[in-house]
Parts: C-alpha cells; structure tokens; sequence
C-alpha cells in the first residue's frame, strides 16, 4: 500500500486562513477538525478555555470542512471572543484531511489534536509541557483516556494503551496524544486514504522512524462514545491493511484474526437465539485473510 502524501504549501492554497495575533509563541497548538458538530462542539471548546485559564499558553485552531448546522457560527463567535486563535473553513477529504490542515497551521513546536466531540482533562496538562521541556529526546507524550456517554456521563472504566508497536493492538489512544511538530514535517502526515484507522497508522510510521514515546499513566481525554471508529468492520479491514504495510509478524496477525472472529462471534450471540453452523462457516470466511 503505497504511503499517502500530504503537501501543505499547494493544500493551503485557494483556501482562506483568520487568524488572530498572538503576541507570543504558545507552547502547544491544539488542533479540532470540525464537520456539522454544532450540538457537541461547546463542549470541546469549554476545555480548551480551562486550559487557558490556568496560563497554558495555547494556539488553538480549528479547521471545519464546510458545515451546514450552525458549526460556523460558532466558530466565529469564539473567534471574536478570542478563544479560537486561528480557524479554516473549507470543502475538505475528511477528518484527517482537516487533521492534516491544521497540524500544518500549527507554528508551536509541539501540537495536539482534540475532536469536536472530546474534551481535554486540564489537570494533566502542565505535566505534559513539563515532560517535553524537560526532556528533548522525547518526541511524542500520550495517555489515559475514558469514554463519555450522551445521558449517562463519564464512565469509570480507564482506558490505558498498550504501548506495545509489537502487538496488533492499537499501541497508543490518540485522542490523548502530542507529537513534535517535527515529526510531521520529517516522516509524513495522516494517511487520507484510510478513513477511521489512519491515527493508528500515523503513530506506527512515527516509531519505525524512531520516534521516542513517553507514557504519562493519567487521563488525558475524554472521548464521546460512538464515534466514526465505532464502524468495527470498517475498522478491522483498515488495521489489516495497516498490519501489512508495517510488516506485523504472521503470529500478530493471526492473533488479529483471532480476536476478530471472537468478537464478531460474541456480537452474533448475544443478538441470536439460533446459532446454526452455516452462519458459522460464513462469519469465519469474513474474517480470514
């Protein structure tokens, strides 16, 4: 699978970029690509505001694909009020189109990306400043993230990343990741052919280049259950994909296939009275290679 290229220079061109002035460079840029997210978005940018509250310095820039809800009014708004400090509004490929965007838009050495439907934890935030001042070799600080649940609330469950590129699971919860900006320039951006899986992908190429990654054991994220990436097909045939191109032993693979199939296999049975051995027999040939 030949590895997607992102020019920013001919991306930026035709599209028209409001900034406000900064009058210092941030410490971080946080990044929102945004597509008709008017009923979540508030939410995003209340976060981001704490942050600010508490003397982060932030450049924040949102990049919208050209929404039809009220998304852009928003925008606008938060933009006078100066809590945006940079914003797009643009036809674009999709969300890691906008991903892309933005990350190029970003001028502070270390850049973090938050989706319009999350929220960041601000009590975690100084210890990541702190982790890139402190240590230059570390090019990449990721974390803990929870789910939040529209009616129910946060759940307690903790999601810890693997940390394991070995493995075939997803080594690092983006939503809660922040990169040098360096890396992009240097190995590549998102993947846009890929439509849900392309963070993973990204965060693969990263340490095949050799990036060093740092994991902080607190939350980071709070992500919106029932996102894009809840597509589990879609999903699966993406990391397949992904496995490939990154050279995934046979065994991890397998390991892959296997826990497909499990879970797939669960799905079915908690949803079916009646379990016959064709339905068997196809489910397994939908999961194999």
């Amino acid at each position: 699978m030949e590895k997607f290229r992102f020019n920013p220079e001919s991306d930026q061109q035709g599209i028209k970029v409001h900034r406000n002035i900064i009058d210092a460079k941030a410490d971080i840029s946080l990044v929102t690509p945004t597509y008709n997210s008017a009923k979540t978005l508030e939410r995003t940018l209340d976060s981001v505001q704490r942050l600010k509250d508490i003397g982060i310095s932030i450049e924040y820039i949102v990049v919208d694909g050209d929404s039809g809800d009220g998304t852009v009014e928003i925008i606008k708004y938060f933009f006078e009020q100066g809590l945006i400090d940079c914003y797009v509004v643009a036809q674009d490929r999709g969300i890691y189109h906008g991903m892309n965007r933005g990350v190029a838009l970003a001028s502070s050495g270390i850049v973090g990306i938050i989706n319009s439907d999350d929220y960041l934890v601000s009590d975690s935030f100084l210890e990541i400043l702190e982790i890139f001042q402190n240590n230059c070799d570390i090019d990449v600080v990721h974390g803990n993230m929870q789910f939040y649940v529209e009616g129910h609330g946060v759940k307690p469950l903790v999601m810890r990343p693997t940390s394991d590129f070995m493995s075939f699971k997803i080594p690092v919860n983006h939503p809660t990741t922040f990169c040098r900006k360096k890396l992009y320039t240097n190995h590549g951006y998102f993947d846009e052919n890929l439509t849900l899986c392309a963070d993973h992908d990204l965060m693969r190429h990263f340490n095949c280049s050799g990036a060093r990654f740092y994991y902080l054991d607190r939350v980071i994220t709070v992500m919106q259950s029932g996102g894009a990436s809840s597509n589990l097909t879609k999903s699966r045939k993406e990391i397949r994909k992904i496995l490939h191109r990154h050279n995934c032993s046979m065994k991890n693979k397998l390991f892959f296939e296997l826990h497909s199939f499990y879970a797939q296999l669960r799905h079915y049975c908690s949803t079916s009275e009646i379990f016959p051995i064709p339905v068997l027999r196809n489910l397994w040939r939908k999961w194999t290679w």
